[in-house]
């Protein structure tokens, strides 16, 4: 490569309309599709476990996902969510799914809006994501834990997790203070 083409020069940031944070980035919504279709369920349940911190159990394995896709046709989204809610083995986890799915359900495999959603469904998880602080310094922690050394979180990492977030309150859960102070908590001399 010449010299030339290293050169830096100032880019110029376009505002996009309903961009913005961790759940708008692009490989957010491709790592979380399968390339042909969004899969807004899936999306959901990884916004769950990784920003919440809440684990669903895996789904039944009696239902029907056929019947659900063939009712695409004629019926909505939300209409055939509302509708397979009604089967009770389903009916626990879609009251948590359903409303990120729904607010998801606005973009493509790649992330693009199609401008198909729930738009009080966005708002609302805009909303919550907003106020979500703690959990997501909790799972975040977690996370970042159970990748460090290798292993998931027990209970023994619990009085840990707990001494972290108390340490890094103060300064909104920073990720470099979460990370300095769970080096100082598993590696120190």
């Amino acid at each position: 490569m010449s010299e030339q083409g290293l050169k830096r020069y100032k880019a110029k940031l376009v505002k996009t309309p309903g961009a913005g944070g961790l759940l708008h980035q692009a490989n957010f919504f491709v790592a979380q599709s399968d390339g042909v279709d969004p899969r807004p369920f899936r999306r959901a349940k990884w916004i769950l476990a990784n920003v919440f911190g809440h684990d669903l159990r895996e789904p039944p394995g009696d239902i029907n996902a056929e019947l659900f896709i063939a009712n695409a046709e004629t019926l909505t989204f939300e209409q055939r969510t509302v509708a397979h809610r009604e089967v009770k083995s389903c009916r626990s986890c879609h009251e948590a799914l359903d409303p990120i799915a729904f607010a998801v359900n606005d973009y493509d495999t790649i992330g693009r809006m199609t401008g198909t959603a729930n738009n009080e469904a966005k708002q609302n998880l805009t909303a919550k994501l907003s106020t979500a602080h703690e959990s997501m310094a909790r799972s975040f922690t977690r996370n970042l834990i159970a990748f460090t050394i290798g292993r998931d979180t027990n209970i023994y990492d619990m009085e840990t997790i707990e001494t972290i977030l108390d340490k890094t309150a103060k300064d909104r859960h920073r990720a470099r203070d979460i990370l300095a102070e769970l080096l100082e908590s598993y590696f120190k001399k």
